[in-house]
């Protein structure tokens, strides 16, 4: 019975997520209690400011969309240290993309050994603190996710579906 919960793709999706949630889970939670800078409070300024024209049926004009602090907004909705929860948010969007960065980086690789090696120091490179501050600084994990994603699904396409999309018919040669 054991046999069979343990497959190569449930072992490696436990890899994926142990590496994810030691490198950029850790890396984050050490960073949560930090103050607030520019950056961070700019975009919890922005999610706050979202919040309350919702909340108040007021248009949101003159300002540029910021889908992820737009979609984190609901956040001031609730009595909890809003500050925390939306780089906690972050936290959650980041490890989600490091898992998915794992799968496509092994599935490109086809080396567990290599993709595990790989990813790790790509992964604390990426949550150091000049690039992600505390948490909730910008929008690149945010943009990591969909990116990611895509690739994955793209990976996951068969040969002969990927041939039919990009078949291209020889032109006919005219010659005067």
């Amino acid at each position: 019975m054991l046999n069979t919960l343990i497959k190569p793709k449930t072992t490696q999706l436990f890899i994926a997520i142990i590496i994810a949630i030691l490198t950029t889970g850790f890396l984050r939670l050490q960073l949560f209690s930090g103050l607030p800078s520019t950056d961070d409070g700019y975009y919890v300024f922005t999610s706050q400011f979202y919040y309350n024209n919702w909340t108040n049926s007021l248009e949101i004009k003159d300002m540029p969309l910021h889908l992820f602090q737009l979609a984190t907004s609901w956040v001031y909705g609730l009595d909890v240290n809003q500050y925390v929860s939306l780089r906690l948010i972050d936290g959650l969007v980041a490890v989600t993309a490091s898992i998915i960065l794992f799968k496509v980086i092994l599935k490109e690789s086809g080396s567990p050994l290599f993709t595990v090696i790989l990813v790790t120091t790509l992964l604390i490179l990426m949550n150091d603190i000049e690039n992600i501050a505390y948490g909730f600084r910008n929008s690149t994990w945010a943009a990591y996710l969909p990116l990611f994603s895509a690739l994955l699904i793209w990976q996951n396409i068969s040969k002969k579906d990927k041939l039919e999309k990009i078949k291209i018919e020889n032109p006919a040669i005219i010659v005067n």
